[in-house]
């Protein structure tokens, strides 16, 4: 009898040892699985910088690649979510990109304009900085258009184009949004006086250029570094079960 209460006492001794050990390794697995989400895990984090923008409309004023020097100074480091808006910069409407014809007079039909951005190269195939390529030159043709997305760079960044127009006869008056003093969002352009004919002056008559932030893609290591410890916490509990430890 002696012997069998021994035993069972032993036996709680070493069960309740595998416990106490099962516990500790559980609390370091989830330790560790918590320290490498908040590390190493996927972050809510800038990209590379903007460090070149410009674009390229055959056959006139802003055949490429053309860039304006108010556009500067780069590198222009964008948090995720944070906007960075090109357009004209003056003096007078410096980027009417739908006046894309020989000379910078009329209409372009046909041409597709090109946007580059850190060397990576999109078409903006709506043709929203030509207004559709066909402008009259008259003082009622309208060419407003609010941001179309025309390509992505992921874990970098967006590109969006748009066409801003308070000047024609006809026009709202309405901007591209988001634009010039939009909370957080870099803008690099001016209204300019001339050619203002709806009654605001100075007015916008202008292509523009959207550069997004986007969130950063984790590095292969990181990724190698999380799938471990989830691995970790995985096999503890498989073991757990097995042995009946909660």
């Amino acid at each position: 009898m002696k012997a069998i209460v021994v035993t069972r006492a032993t036996q709680g001794r070493t069960q309740g040892a595998r416990k106490g050990a099962s516990m500790k390794s559980k609390a370091v697995l989830t330790a560790l699985a918590i320290i490498t989400l908040i590390f190493a895990g996927p972050s809510i984090s800038q990209g590379d910088p903007i460090v070149d923008v410009s674009i390229d409309i055959p056959g006139g004023l802003f055949a490429g690649p053309f860039t304006l020097a108010g556009w500067g100074p780069f590198p222009v480091p964008l948090a995720f979510g944070q906007n960075l808006i090109l357009t004209q910069t003056g003096p007078s409407h410096n980027f009417d990109t739908s006046e894309c014809g020989p000379g910078g007079v009329g209409g372009c039909p046909g041409v597709i304009p090109q946007v580059t951005v850190n060397g990576n190269t999109f078409a903006d195939t709506t043709l929203v900085l030509t207004a559709g390529g066909n402008d009259p030159g008259t003082s009622d043709f309208v060419e407003s258009s609010d941001w179309v997305l025309i390509g992505t760079v992921p874990g970098a960044f967006n590109v969006y184009v748009a066409y801003a127009d308070n000047a024609h006869i006809g026009a709202t008056g309405a901007l591209p949004n988001p634009w010039q003093g939009s909370p957080g969002d870099i803008f690099r352009g001016a209204a300019q006086p001339g050619g203002c004919l709806i009654g605001v002056d100075p007015c916008f008559d202008s292509g523009a250029i959207r550069i997004q932030g986007l969130q950063a893609v984790p590095a292969p290591a990181t990724l190698v570094l999380l799938g471990a410890s989830l691995l970790g916490v995985a096999v503890w509990r498989r073991r757990a079960a097995h042995d009946g430890v909660a």
